[in-house]
């Protein structure tokens, strides 16, 4: 309630640089904080400051409430308040009710606004929610290893972890609807949980659906889309440098080859940014396949691309490429045959070689990265000459790092020239 005095005269209004605060000494700041925030009495939205005595404003009493002691600026802190109209006297009597074993002063001071704070992380919130449907204060260390940290989101759909929500499945069927819970915490619609990749040739996904219909999703990357079931193809954002690297070249007069094409990775950057003349995509994945092919038509390019479905050492591509990219990991080396029988035996032409590559002991990065360079170069001269005919030149150009792994593992890309060295007509 407001006293007659604010009722009657014109409202008090502190200046922009100083607001009312009380003056305790640190000794009582913790004590007096609380009991002022459980009155409502202090501004959240300024920072608690040491106190400093100026020159006081007008209409602004400083007096001691009561006999304060004032051991100096050093030992005083201020608590802004909230002012909202209110004069100096229902200020005195709001605080002097709630600090009654406390001594205190009202003063103005520059009280900087609080930096605001950050809004809990969807993990916060999504460890909250869960203790809260189980009756918990908190989880234990036992349910907390249950809860992932991080997850990949695919438009609406969150993919969780391999082994969330696994190791105590009996307490997580407490909860009735702990799919919804976790997908609104999550702010998404739907969720899925990875699974190991089928140990197989085509090594499709095992990713199992907790939530929704299907697992079709949109993706926009680097200005392309990507149209795939998370459920059935991988998808891997961690390759979007080598993507951009692409984007970036000018491939109008080449015929490409990917000999990996998956739902086009590779390929969607050759043909809608490096504008290759025409790519073959060879893949064996059905899935991967499928998606490809609503790729290809989502991006307008499908008139530039021929598909080659199945195993590619059986696709017969011999001598119509420029440049072949081997995008396999962790070692496309069961494909250099193929690559180098696909490029223009008369003049050659660019390989571009994925390969996990580990620093050996006692090497260092670069000299690791060379020596497999070597092996590489070495093994494609060999299969030039057996397959072309004629001497040949190769030569590493370039090793680009797309991202590590494990301590002292990286997923290299080796850019290869392969030339005759005498060109035929």
């Amino acid at each position: 309630m407001l006293c007659s005095i604010c009722k009657a005269r014109e409202e008090l209004e502190p200046t922009p640089e100083h607001v009312p605060t009380v003056i305790v000494s640190k000794v009582d700041i913790q004590r007096a904080r609380l009991q002022l925030e459980e009155a409502g009495l202090v501004d959240k939205s300024r920072k608690i400051i040491n106190a400093q005595f100026y020159e006081h404003k007008e209409g602004i009493d400083s007096e001691s409430s009561r006999d304060t002691k004032n051991d100096g600026e050093k030992n005083n802190m201020a608590i802004p308040l909230l002012f909202q109209g209110t004069c100096l006297d229902c200020l005195k009597t709001a605080c002097t009710e709630r600090l009654q074993s406390t001594d205190f002063q009202i003063s103005q001071q520059i009280c900087p606004r609080a930096r605001a704070m950050a809004p809990p992380t969807p993990y916060k919130t999504l460890v909250s929610e869960l203790a809260k449907a189980l009756n918990l204060k908190k989880l234990n260390s036992d349910l907390l290893v249950d809860v992932p940290r991080k997850w990949e989101i695919h438009e609406d759909l969150a993919m969780l972890p391999e082994h969330s929500f696994t190791h105590a499945p009996e307490v997580w069927e407490k909860i009735p609807k702990l799919w919804q819970l976790v997908a609104e915490c999550l702010k998404v619609k739907r969720l899925a949980r990875k699974a190991h990749i089928c140990d197989n040739d085509i090594r499709e996904s095992q990713a199992t659906l907790l939530l929704g219909k299907n697992g079709e999703v949109v993706a926009l990357d680097n200005g392309i889309y990507y149209s795939y079931d998370v459920l059935k193809c991988m998808y891997s954002a961690g390759n979007i440098s080598e993507k951009i690297r692409i984007s970036k070249w000018n491939c109008s007069q080449d015929v490409v080859v990917d000999l990996y094409a998956g739902i086009g990775y590779f390929t969607l950057p050759y043909l809608l940014k490096a504008k290759a003349k025409h790519l073959y995509a060879c893949e064996w994945n059905p899935h991967a396949v499928h998606a490809l092919r609503r790729n290809l038509e989502l991006n307008n390019v499908s008139d530039r691309c021929t598909i080659l479905e199945g195993d590619n050492q059986k696709a017969g591509l011999k001598d119509v490429a420029d440049r072949i990219n081997l995008g396999l990991i962790p070692t496309s080396q069961r494909g250099w045959s193929v690559a180098i029988a696909a490029l223009k035996g008369t003049k050659g032409g660019w390989l571009h070689v994925h390969d996990n590559v580990t620093t050996k002991k006692n090497c260092s990065r670069s000299e690791s990265w060379n020596d497999h360079g070597n092996f590489i170069t070495t093994e494609l001269i060999e299969l030039a000459q057996n397959i072309h005919g004629g001497e040949w030149e190769v030569d590493v150009r370039h090793v680009e790092k797309v991202k590590s792994y494990a301590p002292h593992i990286y997923h290299l890309v080796f850019d290869i020239e392969c030339r005759r060295k005498i060109a035929l007509a």
